[in-house]
C-alpha cells in the first residue's frame, strides 16, 4: 500500500515540472492528502510490526512536502502581487509622443500630445514652435515656448482659438523666444490624460490634467522671489483682463486659421489658488505693469509672486466659444477635485473608451502601436456644445432656436417659405372638411403649383 502511494506521489512530482505554479500547489496539496490517508491507514490496519517506521517515512515525506507548499505559496502570493502592480491597463499603452518626430519638408509624424479628453473641446499640449506654426510639437525641438490649448487637427489645417500658458522665473518677460526654457525628453510624462516636463531654465515642473472643456496646471517653482506666469493670447486681435482681487485672469483670443465665422472669439478665465504681488498687461509685445486690460492685435499678461522652494501653485483654466459667462460655467467641470483626483477620473475615462476594443497579443509593441492609433481616433470629431446653467447644452438650444425662428418667420424665396405655404393651404382646406381623401389631393396640387413657380428650390 505504501509503494502504491509513493509511486503515485513520484508520478504527481515528475508530471509538476511541467505544470505553472498554481498547478504545483494543487499537486502537493492532493499528495499531502494521500499521506495523511495512509498514515491513518497504517495506525488502524494490520501492519503493527511497520507501523512505527513506516510513518515515520510517511511523517518526513509529509513534513517536506507541507514546507515546500509553504514556499511556493509565499511565492505565488509575491508573484501575484507584482503581476497587479505591473499589469497595465489599456491607455498605460499610449503613448502621445508617437508620430512627433515630425519634418516639414517630408510631410511626415504631424501628430502632437494632445492632452485631452476623448472627443474633447479642448487639447492641451507643449509648444515647441513659434506662434502660428502649424507643427506646434516636434519631437527633435529641446525648447518649449508654452503650454497651448489647441484645437488643431492637422497642422496643414492649422489651429484656431488657442492660447498659452507658460511658468518662469527671473525677469518678467513675453517673448516667446526669451521666456523659451530648455526640456528633456527623460523628465517629460505624456499620456492622454496627463503631461509633466521640466522646464530647466526655470527650475520649474509643469503638469497638467484635462476636462472636456478645462484643465488644472499645477506649478512647481524654486525659491525665488521673481516667479512670474506668462498668459500669451496670440496675435490677430485678443484681449486679456487681470482682476487680482480674484487671483484671476480673462480675455479672449481670436487666432485662427479661417473658416470660422466674423464674431469668432474663444472666451478663456484662468483661476490662481495664490494671490499676486506682480500684475501686467502687455500689448504687442510692451509689458505695462499696473495696467490692468488691453485690447489689442496682441495681447497677454504676466502676474507674479514670491515663491519657497517646491511650493505648487495651482491654475485652474477653461475656455467657452460662447462668452466669457459660460467660460465661468465650463470651469465648474473641475469641481472640487484637486489635480490628483481630476487625473485618477480622466485615466479611468480613457480607460473605458479604449477599453471598449480589447487586443490580445504576446508583443507590447504591437500593443502601443493598436492604442496609440486608437488613442488618436477618439479625440475627433470633437465636442463643439458647452453645457449652460441649467444643464443645457448651449450649442444644440441657440440650433434650435434659430431653426424655430427660421421656420416661424422665413425669408422669401427659402425652401421653407415653400413649406410653410403648403402647410398653411392644408390647414385652410382642413377648416372646410374632415375628409383626409378630399384634402390630400387638393393639397399634393396646390404643392406642384407652388414648385413649379420656384423651380430652383427643387
Amino acid at each position: 500500500m505504501y509503494l502504491s502511494c509513493a509511486n503515485f506521489s513520484i508520478i504527481i512530482l515528475k508530471r509538476e515540472a511541467f505544470c505553472d505554479m498554481k498547478a504545483r500547489i494543487h499537486a502537493y496539496k492532493r499528495n499531502m492528502e494521500i499521506l495523511r490517508t495512509f498514515m491513518s491507514e497504517i495506525h488502524n490496519k494490520r501492519f503493527p510490526e511497520h507501523a512505527i517506521f513506516v510513518s515515520k517515512i510517511s511523517y518526513n515525506h509529509y513534513t517536506k512536502m507541507k514546507k515546500k507548499l509553504l514556499l511556493l505559496s509565499f511565492l505565488l502570493g509575491i508573484n501575484g502581487a507584482l503581476f497587479s502592480q505591473t499589469k497595465k491597463s489599456v491607455v498605460d499603452y499610449v503613448n502621445p509622443l508617437v508620430g512627433t518626430d515630425s519634418s516639414f519638408e517630408l510631410s511626415n509624424g504631424n501628430t502632437y500630445p494632445a492632452i485631452a479628453m476623448p472627443w474633447g473641446m479642448n487639447f492641451w499640449t507643449p509648444q515647441t514652435g513659434k506662434m502660428g506654426e502649424g507643427w506646434t510639437y516636434t519631437y527633435a525641438s529641446n525648447r518649449i515656448r508654452g503650454f497651448k490649448q489647441t484645437h488643431q487637427p492637422s497642422p496643414w489645417i492649422n489651429d484656431y482659438g488657442q492660447f498659452a500658458i507658460m511658468p518662469i522665473t527671473g525677469e518678467p518677460v513675453f517673448d516667446q523666444d526669451k521666456r523659451a526654457s530648455w526640456f528633456n525628453h527623460k523628465s517629460e510624462v505624456s499620456t492622454p490624460y496627463y503631461y509633466r516636463a521640466f522646464l530647466s531654465d526655470h527650475n520649474i515642473t509643469t503638469e497638467i490634467v484635462p476636462t472636456e472643456r478645462a484643465a488644472i496646471f499645477r506649478f512647481t517653482f524654486p525659491e525665488s522671489k521673481d516667479s512670474y506666469v506668462v498668459i500669451d493670447a496670440f496675435d490677430n486681435g485678443s484681449y486679456v483682463k487681470v482682476v487680482p482681487a480674484e487671483n484671476k485672469i480673462i480675455g479672449y483670443t481670436t487666432k485662427n486659421s479661417g473658416g470660422v465665422p466674423a464674431n469668432f472669439k474663444n472666451y478663456f478665465t484662468i483661476t490662481f489658488d495664490k494671490p499676486f504681488t506682480y500684475s501686467a498687461t502687455v500689448s504687442n509685445g510692451e509689458i505695462k505693469v499696473g495696467q490692468p486690460d488691453v485690447k489689442e492685435n496682441h495681447a497677454g499678461a504676466i502676474i507674479g509672486f514670491a515663491t519657497r522652494k517646491g511650493e505648487k501653485v495651482c491654475a485652474r483654466i477653461a475656455s467657452s466659444f460662447i462668452s466669457p459667462e459660460q467660460a465661468e460655467q465650463n470651469l465648474k467641470e473641475l469641481g472640487s477635485m484637486n489635480l490628483e483626483e481630476l487625473k485618477l477620473k480622466g485615466k479611468e475615462r480613457w480607460n473605458e473608451v479604449l477599453g471598449r476594443i480589447e487586443v490580445e497579443s504576446d508583443s507590447e509593441d504591437q500593443l502601443r502601436t493598436f492604442y496609440s492609433c486608437l488613442y488618436r481616433s477618439v479625440l475627433f470629431p470633437r465636442t463643439f456644445h458647452e453645457i449652460d446653467a441649467a444643464g443645457i447644452a448651449s450649442a444644440c438650444r441657440r440650433a434650435t432656436e434659430t431653426a424655430y425662428k427660421a421656420v416661424m418667420k422665413p425669408k422669401e424665396g427659402t425652401i421653407l417659405t415653400v413649406a410653410k405655404g403648403i402647410a398653411d393651404k392644408a390647414e385652410e382646406l382642413a377648416f372646410e372638411t374632415d375628409d383626409l381623401a378630399e384634402i390630400f389631393p387638393q393639397v399634393l396640387e396646390y404643392a406642384a403649383e407652388v414648385l413649379d413657380q420656384t423651380p430652383e428650390m427643387l
